[in-house]
């Protein structure tokens, strides 16, 4: 469920946008077993994720990709991700 996706264009060419979304598991309360020992590790409580990054179309099928990613809540981290999508 994404609560806000914006986008806006920056002048040399670039968008940059933020998404905010809140990820929860409809399994959360599932009784997981490995070789019949409850393992309580394997649910996940929600979190809220935040994306903030930059994009470029180069043409029609070259797009450059760099962002942020921040996760609160059950599951805590920061990543950063860099990509190229080519499409043929």
């Amino acid at each position: 469920m994404s609560l806000f996706d914006g986008v806006k264009n920056i002048d040399n060419g670039w968008q940059q946008y933020l998404e905010i979304a809140v990820m929860m598991s409809y399994l959360d309360k599932a009784k997981f077993y490995e070789n019949e020992v409850n393992v309580p590790e394997m649910s996940v409580s929600p979190y809220v994720m935040y994306n903030v990054g930059v994009q470029k179309r180069w043409g029609d099928r070259f797009t450059e990709i760099i962002q942020t990613i921040v996760r609160t809540g059950s599951r805590n981290g920061v990543g950063l991700n860099a990509g190229l999508r080519w499409s043929f």
